[in-house]
């Protein structure tokens, strides 16, 4: 059998592509939400996942949090 690559963004990155902008916006609404309920250290880790995935769907995200003042990195 062949391995394949341990790649845990591809289908993710598939699916937002996939979605249309107000499947997009509703999708982004939703996780800032849920991000917003939980510790800022929490959130940061959470946007460099997101990052990684799509950089541009990160700041999105970022951009609807309470906290602005949330440190990302790039991955």
């Amino acid at each position: 059998p062949e391995i394949y690559p341990n790649d845990d963004y591809s289908q993710v990155r598939n699916f937002l592509n996939l979605l249309d902008k107000t499947q997009k916006e509703n999708l982004v609404k939703n996780l800032s939400d849920s991000l917003d309920l939980v510790k800022p250290n929490i959130q940061s880790r959470q946007i460099e996942i997101f990052r990684a995935l799509d950089p541009d769907f990160a700041d999105l995200i970022l951009s609807k949090l309470n906290r602005q003042e949330i440190y990302t990195k790039t991955i």
